[in-house]
């Protein structure tokens, strides 16, 4: 005796298997196309606090640099006071 199998019934399994996995294709490509975007905006975000931080360090280094005095004018004062190179001051006539 052979099991009876409905053709029909078959048909009908299958078509709705392949139903099935289109409309899981389809989802799954949304998914994708969604994962690979946040992945591209992930990247720019990575990328544009990577710049922040380079430009962090250098004013980090540029206000250590202030604090440290390597940009004060140099001056020729002298211990005694006075106009630097040995220029005497006019002395006002009154």
């Amino acid at each position: 005796m052979e099991p009876t199998v409905d053709k029909d019934q078959v048909i009908a399994a299958l078509i709705e298997s392949t139903d099935i996995l289109q409309n899981e294709s389809i989802t799954l490509k949304a998914s994708n196309r969604l994962l690979r975007k946040v992945n591209s905006i992930l990247r720019q975000t990575i990328t544009s606090l990577q710049n922040q931080v380079a430009v962090a360090q250098a004013n980090d280094d540029l206000f250590k640099r202030f604090c440290s005095g390597d940009f004060d004018a140099k001056s020729d004062v002298t211990p005694e006071g006075g106009l630097p190179g040995g220029v005497t001051p006019v002395e006002p006539t009154a």
